[in-house]
């Protein structure tokens, strides 16, 4: 079925660790949100000692076989559209940084990724209610809409801070009812 636009949108949540090629355990605590099946939100743990600023020379060679926790994150990050991370010292604030294609795939472009940064204590609460949250909509079909989730704090921060902001796509924006 494709997704035609909506203003009360569909939401799936999962974990990173579902969707890593190899070792998912390097992925543990990203999470991510698809809204409308257009729309990817991800958060990624604490990377504050690593960025900003937002630098592709952070990404490993080969995002597929990264090493460490740091690494998986990095890149996780990196490769998002829409990414929400804690920095005690950005909390509330935004960011936007571009990323070449990787060599090979030129014809892909530069990739932006816009960032929400939240309080370390904020980010712990979303991810508490993510992870909850993946006992519901953790099918992308399920037909839970986010009308339906909005006892949940990191819902209403996403519908509110990114999908309410003027930052996404025409495309996506148009997905999303807006």
């Amino acid at each position: 079925m494709k997704p035609s636009p909506r203003e009360d949108y569909p939401v799936f949540v999962y974990l990173e660790t579902w969707e890593a090629p190899v070792r998912p355990d390097l992925y543990q605590g990203i999470v991510g949100m698809e809204l409308n099946h257009t729309v990817s939100v991800t958060f990624v743990p604490d990377i504050s000692r690593h960025v900003p600023p937002w630098d592709e020379r952070l990404l490993p060679d080969d995002v597929d076989r990264v090493q460490t926790v740091d690494e998986a994150r990095v890149a996780t990050a990196m490769l998002a559209g829409y990414l929400v991370t804690p920095h005690p010292a950005l909390a509330g604030t935004t960011d936007r940084f571009t990323v070449p294609p990787a060599e090979g795939h030129e014809e892909m472009g530069p990739s932006t990724t816009l960032v929400w940064y939240v309080s370390p204590h904020e980010f712990d609460r979303y991810a508490d209610e993510l992870h909850r949250l993946t006992g519901i909509v953790g099918n992308r079909h399920s037909g839970i809409t986010v009308s339906q989730l909005q006892e949940y704090d990191v819902v209403r921060f996403v519908d509110r801070e990114i999908v309410g902001s003027r930052l996404l796509t025409p495309y996506e924006a148009e997905m999303l009812g807006r």
